[in-house]
């Protein structure tokens, strides 16, 4: 375990929190697990609404070199993700789901160089990008984390290009 931030530790100090309840108690504590997200009228300073911003202003975006590889999920599939898994929570085999951890991943995994011509491609915009003006960040995530199974029963219903399309046409 090597927490990135203040605030992944604090994710992991609630599990161990919560495992203490599901031992000692008919708590079902059930984790997922997720990396990056986006979609429509998220208003983080995130990567696709910096690129949407630099693509409509012409300015140029100083980033790192672009190596690291980014797992992004749509928002929509993260809420399905959710559901799926309280449905199964709600079910007569809710105890199988007792302290397990599932992740939502994307099948489409890019270094962010990769992503930045996917979103070019998506949105039919070019974007201004000087690629390697910034250091990596320290403790930058080079690899998305991806322990623990995919939600059973769920399945990625968009794939990456349509779900930029869809995200940047709705703001």
């Amino acid at each position: 375990y090597n927490p990135v931030n203040l605030y992944a530790s604090t994710k992991e100090a609630f599990e161990n929190i919560a495992k203490y309840y599901t031992e000692t108690s008919n708590l079902i504590f059930t984790t997922i697990k997720l990396n990056d997200t986006f979609g429509a009228n998220d208003t983080r300073n995130k990567v696709f609404n910096l690129w949407n911003k630099i693509a409509k202003s012409g300015e140029t975006l100083e980033m790192s070199a672009g190596e690291q590889i980014i797992d992004i999920s749509y928002i929509d599939d993260v809420v399905l993700a959710y559901e799926v898994l309280i449905t199964h929570l709600g079910s007569d085999q809710k105890e199988d789901f007792k302290s397990k951890e599932f992740v939502v991943t994307n099948n489409e995994k890019y270094s962010l160089k990769e992503l930045s011509k996917l979103f070019e491609e998506a949105t039919n915009t070019k974007l201004s990008i000087k690629w390697g003006a910034r250091l990596y960040r320290e403790r930058e995530v080079m690899i998305p984390y991806n322990n623990g199974e995919i939600v059973p029963n769920w399945k990625q219903k968009y794939i990456l290009k349509e779900a930029i399309k869809k995200t940047i046409g709705e703001n």
